[in-house]
C-alpha cells in the first residue's frame, strides 16, 4: 500500500515554535488522529536569525483510496 509523507519545521507550525512539551504533545496527538506516525526528527541549524537550530517532524500515513 503507498505511503504519504507529511514535513513539519518549527518555521511552519507554531506549536513547535516554542517547544512547550504539552502543546507539542497536543499536537502529535491531533495528528495521529488523522492517521499520521511519526516517523523521523531532526535538528539542522539555521543561518541567521535569533533560533540557530530548527527540529523538523517526518509524519508518515498510508494513502488513502477513496
Amino acid at each position: 500500500m503507498a505511503k504519504e509523507y507529511k514535513i513539519i519545521s518549527q518555521e511552519d507550525d507554531s506549536t513547535f515554535q516554542r517547544l512547550e512539551k504539552d502543546k507539542l504533545e497536543e499536537r502529535l496527538n491531533e495528528l495521529a488522529g488523522e492517521g499520521w506516525e511519526l516517523h523521523t526528527v531532526t535538528c539542522g541549524q539555521v543561518p541567521g536569525g535569533t533560533r540557530h537550530n530548527e527540529y523538523v517532524l517526518f509524519l508518515e500515513r498510508e494513502r488513502s483510496t477513496g
